[in-house]
C-alpha cells in the first residue's frame, strides 16, 4: 500500500513537470553534437516516462528502453543501473558522464566509474558530496 501511495503521489508530480531552460539547451547540444543520453531515476520508469513527456524533453529520448527506474534496476546509489545502460549502449564506464542533482546520483556514477558532475540550484552542496563529484555546476549549460 505505502509503495501504490508512493507511485501515486510521484505520478501526480510527474504530471506537472517543467523543464528547467538550462536543460533544454543541454539536451539540444548533446542531441545535435550525436552524444547518447538516457535517464536513470529513483522514481518508477512509467513516472520517468510521464515526467518527460510533461516536460517536452521525451524528444530526446526517442529509445523508450534508455529510461531506467527502480524498478528496472537496483536504485542508485548502486551503480547497476549505469552498468545496464553502458551494457546497452556497449559502452565502457570512462567513456559516460552521470549529471544529477543529488548525492545518489553522483555516487553511483562514482561507484560506475564514471566522470560525475553534480547540478545545485540552490546554494553549495554538503561537504561529504564532493567526494562523488568531479564538477560541480548551477548551469546545465556549462557542460557543453
Amino acid at each position: 500500500a505505502l509503495l501504490q501511495s508512493i507511485d501515486a503521489w510521484e505520478r501526480r508530480l510527474a504530471r506537472s513537470a517543467e523543464a528547467q531552460p538550462d536543460a533544454v539547451t543541454l539536451l539540444d547540444g548533446l542531441h545535435a553534437r550525436g552524444a547518447r543520453l538516457a535517464v536513470l531515476t529513483r522514481n518508477t520508469r512509467d513516472n520517468a516516462l510521464l515526467t518527460l513527456k510533461a516536460a517536452g524533453l521525451d524528444r530526446f529520448f526517442p529509445d523508450d528502453q534508455l529510461v531506467m527506474g527502480r524498478d528496472c534496476a537496483t536504485a542508485k546509489p548502486d551503480p547497476a543501473g549505469i552498468h545496464e545502460l553502458n551494457r546497452r549502449w556497449d559502452a565502457a564506464s570512462h567513456q559516460v558522464v552521470m549529471v544529477g542533482d543529488w548525492v545518489h546520483d553522483v555516487a553511483a556514477g562514482r561507484a560506475a566509474g564514471c566522470a560525475t558532475a553534480l547540478v545545485v540550484r540552490h546554494g553549495p552542496p554538503p561537504e561529504p558530496w564532493l567526494d562523488y563529484c568531479d564538477r560541480v555546476v548551477e548551469d546545465l549549460t556549462t557542460l557543453l
